[in-house]
């Protein structure tokens, strides 16, 4: 079975237009299932740690930084 990302579009605002994330960051978290419930940061410290991850491609790991619990 084949399964989709939740696309470029579906990303939160706060990450999709974040001066921190590059074009692959953001193709890595728009390829997650399922957008993560809740609210996301927009502190751009942040999205520096969540880019960290996501260089050693813990996607999901980033997506727990990303929102606010």
């Amino acid at each position: 079975m084949v399964t989709k990302g939740i696309g470029f579009d579906l990303l939160p605002d706060s990450i999709k237009y974040s001066k921190v994330f590059t074009g692959n960051d953001l193709g890595m978290l728009a390829n997650t299932e399922v957008l993560p419930a809740g609210d996301f940061h927009a502190d751009e410290k942040i999205h520096l740690d969540a880019q960290k991850l996501l260089l050693e491609s813990k996607v999901e790991e980033a997506w727990v930084l990303l929102t606010i619990q």
